[in-house]
């Protein structure tokens, strides 16, 4: 059988695999795809279980071998194993076996082994590659595991639902723009223009949490807006891993948009989040200026903040005004943009 170019490739035809290229080791039998790592003497080879989850066979030496468990998600077990292609008189070789111990978790384990190989590509032996892989992804496996209520995967959708509107008006360049994860700043900042972006399940709600001083505080920005996204959950609408996709398939640059999703305590690949869809009602935009209500720290005596920290308030809209109309918050879109110039 031909290499997998990468572990998605290798993923689809091991979902569909008949006899082929067989890893055995006396009782266990896989049936498993051989792994591109290109220019590597390293052998990666894929497999499917009954249930069509991953598992990875990485070969090592001998005195490489370890067995160790990563965030209580992946087991990497060492087991001797002998490929279909070498004689049977072959004793076979050592082999790391990576399985994931929660179902929910497979999307993410594939991006894992997908980072192993890349490692390997990179010039890293297969042990250390996987080593290095799990000293990084501990942290964020622990995020993937730990279940996200219905509000913040709404929060975190309405932000990215955000970065899309601004990527359909500014192209891939929006990514960089996205700072969801400062909760003392804006969540979107260009050059000279600043977006706030809040969201609600409540039809008509019109009070948002405010965290900071900075979040309402345009701080001599010549354009400052927030905009409330108002979403439902919808059985027809889309996932936070749904539109992380459409984002992808417009050019927002992957490493970018994974690195500020995972600052923002969010790892794409766990089921479960899959299962909530939203559905944008409305967008409603107001101008953000320093007359504007609200708690703000240019405001405030810097003698009266010394010591002050993780500030958070309820904040009803009314107070602004009436909402921006619709073709006005969509010249506030095409203005970030060409403040960012």
């Amino acid at each position: 059988m031909s290499l997998a170019a990468n572990v998605d490739q290798a993923f689809e035809r091991a979902a569909g695999a008949g006899p082929g290229t067989v890893l055995s080791d006396g009782g266990d039998v896989f049936s498993v795809v051989p792994v591109s790592v290109e220019g590597s003497a390293e052998a990666f080879y894929l497999a499917t279980d009954g249930t069509n989850r991953a598992i990875a066979f990485l070969k090592v030496a001998e005195s490489r071998a370890r067995a160790f468990r990563i965030s209580s998600v992946i087991d990497v077990s060492v087991m001797q194993m002998r490929l279909s292609s070498e004689g049977e008189d072959s004793s076979g070789s050592h082999f790391l076996k990576l399985e994931c111990e929660l179902p929910t978790l497979d999307l993410a384990f594939r991006r894992f082994l997908e980072d192993i190989r890349v490692r390997i590509v990179d010039g890293a032996s297969a042990d250390g590659a996987v080593a290095e892989a799990a000293r990084d992804w501990r942290r964020l496996l622990e995020m993937a595991k730990r279940p996200k209520t219905v509000p913040e995967l709404a929060a975190i959708f309405g932000e990215l639902k955000m970065l899309q509107m601004l990527a359909e008006v500014h192209g891939p360049q929006a990514a960089a723009w996205w700072k969801g994860s400062d909760r003392e700043r804006h969540d979107f900042r260009s050059d000279a223009a600043r977006i706030e972006v809040k969201t609600t399940t409540q039809v008509g709600g019109d009070r948002v949490t405010v965290h900071g001083l900075g979040q309402l505080d345009p701080a001599g920005h010549a354009v400052c807006h927030l905009a409330l996204v108002e979403v439902e959950v919808a059985p027809e609408g889309d996932s936070v891993d749904s539109l992380v996709q459409r984002l992808l398939a417009v050019g927002i640059p992957e490493q970018q948009l994974t690195e500020a999703l995972e600052a923002s305590d969010y790892v794409v690949g766990n089921a479960e989040h899959s299962t909530t869809r939203f559905a944008v009602r409305q967008i409603r935009w107001w101008p953000i200026t320093e007359d504007s209500p609200g708690l703000k720290a240019s405001r405030i005596d810097g003698e009266l903040l010394l010591g002050v920290s993780d500030v958070t308030f309820q904040m009803s809209l009314a107070a602004l005004g009436s909402p921006l109309t619709d073709d006005e918050g969509q010249a506030a879109l095409r203005a970030f943009g060409e403040e960012a110039r």
